[in-house]
């Protein structure tokens, strides 16, 4: 017959399986516990050291669980409900080697947050913030992933792993990590889009951003490069945009429409209405002067 104390221990032992089931096993593939020792309460901190905010606190014979190290093995990161945090490695008892933990911080660099696949049976992973990226991976429910960074509104998170890093829409990742409070990383991309106005061609985008067709042809996975059509969000290296040209003023003529004159430039009609304060689009005037970009 069960106690209640009996109840007890098998609901947590319940819940510690399920919840292991959820973190990242280490290097050869052994889920790691430990035991905090050596102190009745422990501080846990945002990073690895003692130089990083504490975050919350441990209890003695408190059983953790270990998910990586800095590259001295001199601290531990942690798994719970809380989400991912630091202590140091002398405070934590476990019969695993901790030097076996995946180094999870980098020199210089921010601390991954943890988070797993949710909401979806397969995840397309992408080299940037938005689905005008190209494919580069897949993830499966439940997966388990490393976070190190967001773009500006959030919508987006950077994974990190051995194969590099890559891009998903958070709203596919369950973490108890704030999204909000990791680093903004919207200009790490090192790509610019480039939306295709009508009439324009590959050959002719490539010339205005200094690149070659055969380089937009393998970032965006076009299958024939004579293809293009208006509306087209298209992949431009950033490394490969010229610089831009001197400023040009364009005086509309009678008859002239503000889409006519980006077709004719060669620009985005979005983009020659925001640098020149165009609230309507359908309404310019003749003799009114138009910065081009």
């Amino acid at each position: 017959m069960f106690t209640k104390n009996t109840s007890r221990i098998v609901l947590a032992a319940l819940v510690t399986v399920l919840f292991a089931g959820m973190l990242p096993a280490s290097a050869d593939g052994v889920q790691p516990l430990g035991t905090v020792v050596n102190a009745y309460r422990l501080n846990v901190r945002s990073g690895p050291g003692a130089d990083f905010p504490v975050v919350g606190q441990l209890v003695y014979d408190q059983q953790v669980h270990l998910v990586g190290r800095n590259a001295e093995a001199s601290w531990v990161q942690l798994y719970g409900e809380v989400g991912s945090y630091w202590v140091n490695a002398r405070y934590i008892s476990t019969v695993y080697n901790i030097w076996n933990l995946p180094i999870t911080y980098g020199t210089g660099g921010a601390p991954p947050y943890y988070g797993f696949v949710v909401n979806t049976d397969e995840l397309n992973t992408r080299s940037g913030p938005g689905v005008a990226y190209p494919v580069v991976g897949r993830l499966q429910r439940s997966d388990g992933v490393y976070m190190d960074g967001r773009n500006s509104d959030a919508s987006w998170v950077r994974l990190v792993s051995s194969a590099g890093s890559s891009w998903v829409n958070a709203r596919y990742i369950n973490t108890a990590y704030n999204i909000w409070s990791l680093p903004d990383l919207s200009g790490s991309t090192g790509d610019v889009v480039h939306v295709v106005q009508s009439g324009e061609t590959l050959y002719r985008i490539a010339q205005r951003y200094g690149t070659t067709i055969d380089d937009l042809v393998r970032l965006n996975s076009l299958s024939n490069p004579r293809l293009i059509y208006t509306g087209q969000r298209l992949i431009i290296r950033r490394g490969a945009v010229a610089p831009p040209p001197s400023q040009r003023i364009h005086v509309v003529q009678a008859g002239e429409t503000l889409y006519r004159i980006a077709r004719y430039y060669g620009v985005d009609i979005y983009e020659l209405a925001r640098v020149n304060h165009i609230l309507n689009l359908n309404r310019i005037r003749a003799g009114q002067q138009l910065v081009i970009p």
